[in-house]
């Protein structure tokens, strides 16, 4: 008993020695999806901030494919230490449902850091289409079992699991149309190939705003600052209704808390900074002030969502 009480309190004098020396070398940023994407913006935008911050450079190691979980497996088996950090989007949540098996558990060998921002959808229509709020688009597709069709950009990505929620929570049948891209599945809605879509804000808003769609409701609980006059799907009548593309700084479970609390902290000095708000909101991002402890809880809720949503609608992954 006496070796194995010594044994933990050298671990602990190490673990702190070592926190107390963090960061004292590069930090790498893995992120799981292609340049471009939200994710990888998103990341972009915090890593150097952190840096400057931290005094160490941040590095982003793009890791694309599975939705995510490629990068999220490389995190997850890292070394504990710091040094690598997980930038990952809302598919954290999903994906452990999506596939079938993965060599990972997002709850029990990631551990949360922050969330960075949160980027809500938007429901749009043609200007021209019958329905002119959600609860005229929820009486239509009743009449006409589908018969309407909404776009996403890709079978199990956040713009279909949006769609697939609101069928189930209004009883509806609409019928699901992927693309490869959020982009093209906007172009598909303007071009009356589709007649819906639960569209990114920042790829659908320019559109709105220039008379091409009409925007029925946001996917978030609150109205998003980046489009206030556009009512939540719950205040339009859907109560319940959540669903939005979320970022967020995660490393291995395993990490020492000192650690985790120097990262938390810094990535919340970031967020908290005006020209960073400023530019995550000319992105269509809400800058997001959930912390480890917040998140953790946020992170259960989400999971517990999409593995209904992925079960009842027997999702698979494109």
């Amino acid at each position: 008993m006496r070796l194995l009480f010594a044994a933990l309190i050298v671990s602990c004098i190490a673990s702190a020695a070592h926190a107390q020396q963090f960061p004292n070398r590069p930090i790498r940023m893995v992120v799981g999806f292609s340049a471009g994407g939200g994710p990888d913006i998103t990341a972009r935008l915090v890593a150097p901030k952190l840096a400057a911050i931290l005094g160490q450079q941040v590095v982003i190691d793009n890791r694309p494919g599975a939705g995510g979980s490629i990068a999220e497996d490389i995190v997850a088996k890292a070394a504990p230490d710091g040094y690598t950090v997980l930038a990952c989007s809302n598919s954290l949540s999903i994906s452990p449902f999506l596939y079938e098996k993965l060599p990972y558990d997002p709850v029990r060998d990631l551990a949360p850091i922050h969330m960075l921002a949160i980027s809500a959808q938007v429901l749009v229509v043609q200007p021209v289409f019958a329905a002119k709020s959600v609860s005229e688009l929820i009486a239509l597709a009743k009449s006409n079992p589908a018969k309407f069709t909404f776009a996403s950009s890709g079978n199990g990505a956040g713009s279909h699991l949006a769609g697939e929620l609101f069928k189930l929570l209004t009883a509806t049948e609409l019928v699901h149309v992927p693309y490869k891209g959020g982009g093209q599945g906007v172009t598909a809605v303007i071009a009356g190939e589709t007649h819906m879509m639960f569209a990114p804000i920042a790829a659908a808003i320019p559109h709105v705003r220039g008379g091409r769609l009409r925007a029925l409701a946001v996917t978030t609980s609150q109205r998003t600052a980046a489009a206030r006059d556009i009512p939540t799907m719950q205040e339009a009548g859907v109560p319940r209704y959540e669903a939005f593309p979320w970022y967020a700084l995660l490393v291995p479970a395993r990490t020492p808390k000192p650690i985790r609390d120097a990262l938390e902290k810094a990535t919340k000095e970031v967020i908290a900074q005006q020209d960073t708000r400023e530019r995550m909101l000319s992105l269509g991002l809400d800058a997001s002030d959930i912390g480890s402890v917040e998140f953790s809880r946020f992170l259960k809720v989400e999971m517990n969502r999409w593995q209904e949503v992925v079960r009842k609608a027997a999702l698979r992954p494109s």
